[in-house]
């Protein structure tokens, strides 16, 4: 077993407008610690996010990177107070971390001059494009199905001693021709799947939709996320657990699939064999 101590922290394993407004299950993003705590990166922050920081004793100081796939406020809408809550002191005296986001949020004006004054980098990224963030950590961008708003995934190309590693995260997207190519490879796949079953949502995936897709991807690991209300509802209860086992008898035993709950602690690497 590894003793890389690298993990993906679910703060928040819903999305959409019933949890952003209720969260009755989180909606606060994703922790991704990586290298044994050299970067801290934190995932589409949205309503909920500093609150988790605090009731997981995640310390939001060690964040060095903040990530935004859209600019929907289930996953944009906490993004000023991360920056301020990343700075050394709140006399905010040098600026300190690394902001990437779609160019046509950073270009829109809802994120103003205050806050990205805070901030040490900004990268502005488009779809189907590679960026250098540091010599053992790059992104790619992959392109989404999820309406006009520019949205992008993302995927964590890492450089370890004994190997490399892809994380990838899909964002909120239907499916679309060459979606699984984009994603062929990737050691762990953080998918958004927003419904159950067969239940077609415009702009997202169900279970029934991501199965066939995750066959062909055909990652070691896969995590849930960004579940909506017929997932998860205070009158038909909490279907995650059954959705997961139907996905499991689906595509075997080769694939290990997680659904995300709130405060989950995910060590990928010691599902590898590194």
């Amino acid at each position: 077993m590894t003793s890389i101590s690298d993990e993906i922290i679910i703060l928040g394993s819903a999305g959409g407008r019933f949890h952003a407004a209720t969260q009755l299950r989180s909606t606060g993003g994703i922790i991704i610690k990586l290298f044994n705590g050299k970067y801290q990166c934190h995932l589409d922050p949205g309503p909920g996010a500093i609150r988790d920081l605090r009731d997981y004793k995640i310390n939001s100081r060690l964040t060095t990177h903040v990530f935004l796939t859209h600019a929907h406020t289930d996953h944009s809408m906490s993004i000023p107070i991360i920056i301020e809550a990343l700075q050394k002191d709140f006399a905010y005296h040098e600026p300190r971390g690394c902001l990437i986001a779609p160019t046509e949020y950073l270009e829109s004006g809802e994120l103003n001059s205050y806050y990205k004054n805070l901030l040490q980098t900004i990268i502005s990224v488009n779809c189907s494009n590679e960026y250098l963030i540091t010599e053992d950590f790059s992104i790619k961008t992959i392109p989404t199905n999820h309406g006009k708003l520019q949205n992008v995934g993302f995927i964590f190309s890492l450089k370890y001693p004994q190997c490399e590693f892809k994380i990838a995260f899909t964002s909120d997207t239907a499916n679309f021709p060459g979606y699984t190519s984009l994603y062929k490879g990737v050691d762990v796949l953080v998918a958004n799947v927003l419904r159950p079953d067969n239940s077609f949502c415009r702009g997202h995936l169900c279970v029934d939709e991501f199965i066939p897709l995750l066959k062909e991807i055909s990652p070691k690991l896969c995590i849930l996320i960004h579940f909506g209300a017929q997932m998860i509802n205070p009158i038909s209860g909490d279907r995650v657990d059954d959705q997961i086992k139907k996905i499991k008898k689906a595509v075997g035993p080769a694939i290990q699939v997680i659904g995300g709950k709130d405060g989950l602690h995910v060590p990928f690497l010691e599902y590898f064999e590194i």
